[in-house]
């Protein structure tokens, strides 16, 4: 299903690796990533950065838009076409008991297709794009949040425009309670989605910290696990044992990884997909997993060379000790600590950059 989407709605060909000649509704891409995940009904839900040919770092986008106004329009016009925070205005109305998301979309070949395209991305938004107003208790205000933890309903923005002294681009927003989507994803896909443009490093954060949330995501509450974990550690107090600390710590950890492993819950649709081979991730370029331990290896043993430090060789807020000592480094002088490592690799210039590096992939 994930790769029908991929191949028919954004075009990627899938034996080339590579975006279609035609491209797709965003254009052509030039790379994606994704996580699924189940629901408590078992309905699969997915999270993705789409990577545009052609895009461009927020800085540049900022530059263009307050030096060319035609640029800055054309972004716009591009943005608000397949991007949209309204429906189409029709006069078809919602019948109470009909469930558009399990009907077929209007086929492209029918001579009235326009005007059956709009009038089902009206009827389906409305029941599966539309923010409920008030707001669900148990999903709005999850986490303590007082507020709505989604923002709705959003401010009414009648025409898409930059603001220079903050660098921020704003879409167009003619409907405070739809959520952006784009009009043909909603009638082909018949869900329910949330689609942003992402244009500021804050916003690229935001979306990575979310992205890896799922992907480390605990379904069970801090307090199942600690209970978990206690019952395990008191089912393995010595009673007379003869075992060694050493045994008894192996017997412990074995217990509570047991213990953990035991109450892991998933759907069936999940099992199922992990037996086929298939995992969570979803992306087009291959990746190599790395623990932060190689990060901190690879930084140490490729970016930091030759360092000019102070002479008692020490970072910023750290005291030299005789296992700091510099000639124990030779001409790789590195600060011991985490700190000192971080600050060395990111904020001290090398002496020496090395000439070429194999170094990780992007991730």
């Amino acid at each position: 299903m994930i790769e029908k989407f991929f191949s028919q709605l954004l075009g990627w060909d899938y034996s080339t690796q590579r975006s279609s000649a035609d491209g797709g509704i965003f254009g052509h891409i030039r790379a994606y990533y994704g996580t699924a995940e189940f629901t408590e009904h078992g309905q699969l839900h997915g999270h993705f950065l789409i990577w545009l040919d052609g895009d461009l770092n927020p800085s540049d986008v900022h530059a263009r838009m307050k030096a060319n106004p035609e640029w800055q329009q054309q972004f716009f016009d591009f943005f608000e076409d397949i991007i949209k925070h309204h429906l189409p205005d029709t006069d078809d109305e919602l019948l109470p008991d009909r469930e558009l998301h399990s009907e077929r979309p209007p086929h492209p070949d029918n001579t009235d297709f326009e005007h059956e395209f709009n009038a089902d991305v009206k009827l389906l938004g409305e029941q599966v794009q539309r923010h409920d107003n008030p707001c669900r208790k148990n999903v709005c205000f999850k986490y303590g949040s007082t507020e709505c933890r989604f923002g709705y309903p959003h401010d009414i923005i009648e025409k898409s425009y930059f603001d220079e002294s903050a660098n921020a681009v704003i879409l167009k927003c003619l409907d405070p309670l739809i959520n952006y989507h784009n009009p043909t994803i909603l009638a082909f896909c018949r869900h329910n989605h949330d689609l942003k443009c992402i244009l500021s490093g804050k916003s690229v954060k935001a979306a990575m910290f979310y992205i890896s949330d799922y992907i480390t995501k605990n379904d069970e509450k801090m307090h199942q696990v600690l209970s978990m974990l206690c019952s395990a550690v008191t089912a393995v107090l010595p009673q007379g044992s003869e075992k060694t600390s050493r045994e008894h710590a192996r017997t412990l950890l074995h217990k509570c990884l047991a213990a953990r492993i035991r109450a892991q819950n998933i759907h069936t649709q999940q099992a199922a997909m992990y037996l086929h081979g298939s995992s969570d991730g979803m992306c087009t370029h291959t990746t190599i997993p790395m623990l932060s331990s190689a990060v901190i290896t690879f930084l140490a043993k490729s970016l930091v060379h030759s360092v000019q430090l102070p002479d008692d060789c020490t970072a910023a807020g750290e005291t030299k000790s005789k296992e700091d000592d510099c000639s124990d480094h030779g001409d790789v002088p590195l600060a011991k600590s985490r700190a000192g490592l971080l600050r060395l690799a990111q904020v001290e210039a090398p002496a020496n950059p090395p000439t070429h590096s194999t170094g990780p992939p992007l991730l």
